[in-house]
């Protein structure tokens, strides 16, 4: 006599946001490309804040080749490489520490300070829960802080006699999804005989 245990995990999740301020703050670039490092904070209104230090990854190529297959009048195909633009307004940033994955984009907006604007879209891991973040989500809405365009202490390019960052920060509030998973183990007693 055998006896089997069958074991089912069900993931139940359970989405909730919250109303955060962002702050970021990019590494120069030059020319069209886009900052090696952004750092960021979000701050809620009880004054928490969360830290994120983006590297972009270069294991990402942005630049794939295109095909399109046509077919002749005989029905033979022909394969033909669509010329693109190559993407320089665009990168892939992570952290390993916070298990952070990021897509960051050139705005077409500028900053006061005539800096480039960048749109952020990305999760990260915070003790058990995952967040997302959509920097298109966002509300016009007094903030509950101050912010001052200082570069940000755990800066490393604070130290600089020029300042080799730009700073962002503006007068919206933006949504923060949070997404609590919760794990639930069912288990099931089978004899076989």
């Amino acid at each position: 006599m055998s006896i089997i245990v069958v074991i089912f995990s069900v993931f139940i999740c359970h989405i909730s946001s919250t109303d955060v301020m962002l702050q970021y703050e990019a590494s120069e670039v030059t020319g069209d490309q886009m900052p090696d490092q952004v750092n960021v904070t979000f701050s809620t209104e009880t004054k928490s804040l969360t830290k994120l230090n983006l590297r972009r990854s270069r294991h990402f190529n942005l630049d794939i080749p295109l095909y399109s297959l046509d077919t002749d009048q005989e029905g033979i195909f022909h394969r033909h490489k669509v010329k693109t633009r190559p993407k320089k307004d665009l990168g892939f940033y992570q952290d390993i520490t916070n298990k952070a994955v990021f897509r960051i984009q050139r705005s077409s907006e500028k900053s006061t300070y005539k800096k480039s604007k960048f749109n952020l879209k990305g999760e990260f891991l915070l003790n058990t829960s995952k967040y997302l973040f959509d920097s298109e989500k966002k509300t016009l809405k007094k903030p509950w802080r101050n912010m001052s365009p200082k570069p940000m202490s755990h800066s490393r390019w604070t130290a600089s006699p020029r300042p080799l960052f730009n700073t962002t920060f503006d007068q919206y509030v933006y949504n923060l999804e949070i997404v609590k998973t919760t794990a639930y183990e069912m288990f099931d007693l089978v004899r076989t005989l």
